[in-house]
């Protein structure tokens, strides 16, 4: 969720009781590949036998090694980026010890390894034609891209299906934290799912298509083969894709239980500094609780709309909460036992790659936008949803709304043409407003500043060999509509050429030009000699 106010949503976090409890949000449906049943998740919610502690900056010279043997405790491993030691504890002792730790002066903060779960589910495989991409309006979108392949979008789960035929050309490295390989294989098929949903293969005649066509995918595991793991795998996942070239980190996953983890905090925020865009899945219960990571500030929260574009009464609600996107039964590539497939799948889970999709083609036209230009862009764009229990404006059901690629992607538009009426494929046109940035306009002069939030903008547009034009000036945009078609007629250039050897008056006025060519005398003759100022012959 951006930390900044919008229009009257509320800034604090719903509250939650000190009582909840960790439950899988759905139960993996019938026929599902994965094996719950011989990986439960351990009592108590979180991992047995460890703790995580961070050491306080100011006490960086002392080793961690030696804080910890003071306490009578060890490091199995760490966190590097975030300086968090996997400490192991006697089984039983989790909570006592990190309480002792808390006491030590030294000590920033000690805290159970907790358990994190995929959200949402996958159904009997099912193909069918996609009317969430339609419900968002992606096919619209398309028509302005499909997504640059230098994004990446990470998909921190279960693993990713890497032979799936609508994946496998898509992925690049990524890395299994349950195994610790190079090897992220999906286990489960929910990960799978998500991949596909952010960014399968398009147009390729087989499977589905993705909402961003273009952008790579880097699967990283976190989630074991039931659909669990713990915070410092989630936290060391994160860090990973914001160190190796990720731009959007998609989490279809998440922590009920108070407290909300600091290392998972941390290492959000970390990410969140190196600018990626982290969208999160909201719970999959139908209840306000607040569920982490989505319910950190920097953060998308994402919930789910079902076929009627209403809220999905299974989809968490809270002050958390900043967009929907469809969440029934969405076809989806997924991950069996028996192969590659495909399948239905329902929930938060699946509704959150369709923001993150969306982020990547509104970043694949405006590189250069921040983390929040992008979080801002598919929040003003949203398609507000007043169905009950939903109201008019941001609400706690359904956020800004149900997002909409085809108006997120909207802008300012136009043409760029010489001064005959010819095509100015190539011209730079730059706009100046709310935020300042340049498109090329392309070869047959059309041009599109894309994602441009609202307000009043100057529009300029040069070519190289032609003369300069003034802006036009208070250039208004709307959100989610496109301005008018602007046009621009570049001018002939013009530049002084000395030393034109025109020795009389009469050789001058001989002298014939054609085009955007005029001859101008600058000078009077003091030597027999004239220049002229002429114009640039146009292409």
């Amino acid at each position: 969720m951006n930390s900044v106010p919008h229009w009257g949503k509320p800034v604090g976090k719903s509250a939650v009781f000190l009582f909840l409890t960790l439950v899988l949000a759905l139960a993996p449906a019938s026929g599902s590949a994965s094996g719950p049943a011989n990986l439960p998740p351990p009592p108590g919610g979180y991992r047995p036998g460890v703790v995580l502690v961070k050491l306080k900056p100011l006490v960086a010279t002392r080793s961690a090694a030696s804080v910890l043997a003071a306490e009578g405790l060890v490091a199995l491993e760490e966190i590097p980026t975030l300086g968090v030691q996997v400490v192991a504890v006697s089984p039983g002792q989790e909570l006592a010890t990190a309480e002792q730790l808390r006491q030590n002066p030294l000590v920033e903060y000690a805290e159970p390894d907790y358990v994190v779960y995929g959200l949402g589910t996958a159904d009997d495989e099912y193909y069918s034609e996609q009317w969430n991409l339609l419900r968002i309006q992606a096919d619209r979108a398309w028509d302005i891209t499909t997504g640059d392949s230098d994004i990446i979008i990470a998909i921190v789960d279960t693993g990713v299906d890497l032979t799936h035929p609508d994946l496998a050309s898509k992925v690049v490295s990524g890395w299994d934290f349950e195994n610790d390989d190079d090897t992220p294989q999906d286990d489960h098929g929910h990960g799978t799912q998500v991949a596909g949903v952010a960014a399968a293969a398009s147009n390729n005649s087989i499977g589905i298509a993705g909402v961003s066509w273009g952008a790579k995918i880097m699967p990283i595991k976190v989630l074991n083969s039931a659909n669990w793991g713990t915070v410092s795998n989630v936290a060391a996942g994160i860090t990973y894709a914001a160190d190796h070239g990720a731009q959007i980190i998609n989490l279809s996953l998440g922590k009920r239980l108070l407290p909300d983890p600091d290392t998972l905090k941390q290492a959000v925020d970390y990410a969140y500094s190196k600018g990626c865009l982290l969208v999160a899945a909201t719970n999959d219960d139908g209840s306000s609780t607040v569920v982490y990571p989505a319910g950190y500030p920097n953060v998308l929260a994402v919930g789910a709309t079902d076929y009627n574009d209403e809220w999905m009464t299974t989809s968490g609600y809270g002050s958390y909460i900043d967009v929907v996107a469809p969440g029934q039964e969405i076809p989806v590539t997924y991950w069996s036992s028996t192969g590659s497939t495909y399948s239905l799948g329902s929930g938060t889970s699946v509704a959150t790659p369709h923001a993150a999709g969306l982020a990547s083609l509104i970043w694949s036209l405006q590189p250069s936008y921040t983390v929040t230009n992008v979080m801002n862009i598919i929040e003003w764009t949203s398609e507000d949803i007043t169905t009950s229990p939903a109201g008019t404006g941001w609400d706690e059901y359904t956020g800004w709304g149900r997002i909409n690629a085809r108006r997120a992607l909207a802008g300012i538009i136009g043409y760029v043409k010489d001064n005959e009426g010819y095509a100015a494929g190539a011209a730079t046109v730059s706009a100046d407003g709310p935020v300042t940035g340049s498109t090329t306009a392309q070869g047959d002069g059309f041009f599109r500043y894309a994602s441009a939030p609202p307000g009043t903008y100057s529009v300029t547009a040069s070519s190289a060999g032609f003369g300069s034009l003034p802006a036009m000036h208070n250039v208004q945009t709307i959100t989610g509509t496109d301005t008018l078609t602007l046009t621009f007629v570049l001018p002939p250039a013009i530049n002084v050429v000395q030393n034109w050897d025109f020795e009389t008056s009469t050789d001058f006025a001989n002298w014939t030009t054609s085009g955007a060519i005029t001859p101008v005398i600058t000078a009077t003759a003091h030597t027999g000699l004239k220049a002229a100022l002429l114009g640039q012959d146009p292409p």
